[in-house]
């Protein structure tokens, strides 16, 4: 659920800065995410009655057909646009020191706190603040 969920964010947002004008994508991204923070608040609730009433299935049955009804959109809309032609290429050693970069502040993190993976990451946010920039 998480991975997918933001990869439907990242599409949403590219989405918008392909389709719409600049001067109107601070319009847009401003209703995204009134529309993000009402589904923070009214989805589990009913989610949650959804589930109690009728199944844990019948969320499938909200989803579902809302999924497909924005995916159907999605490529109409995105279908028209031109297609760019020139090819673009991965800067391979920025994606090296990035990776490298954040790898390093992660084990440093990791080191500091005493503990593993996500353990180091809850125990730096509760217990303390570690800067990830010095």
């Amino acid at each position: 659920q998480g991975l997918g969920g933001g990869g439907l964010v990242v599409l949403a947002q590219s989405t918008i800065g392909d389709v719409v004008p600049p001067v109107e994508r601070g319009r847009y991204q401003a209703w995204l995410s009134g529309t993000y923070a009402l589904a923070a608040l009214t989805g589990p609730i009913t989610g949650g009655y959804l589930t109690a009433w009728f199944g844990w299935r019948s969320v499938f049955a909200v989803s579902l057909p809302l999924a497909l009804i924005a995916l159907l959109l999605t490529r109409r809309i995105l279908g028209g646009l031109p297609r760019p032609t020139r090819v673009h290429a991965l800067d391979y050693p920025s994606v090296l020191i990035l990776a490298v970069a954040w790898r390093s502040v992660n084990e440093e993190a990791t080191l500091r706190a005493g503990l593993d993976g996500y353990d180091a990451y809850a125990a730096r946010v509760r217990y303390r603040f570690v800067p990830l920039l010095w």
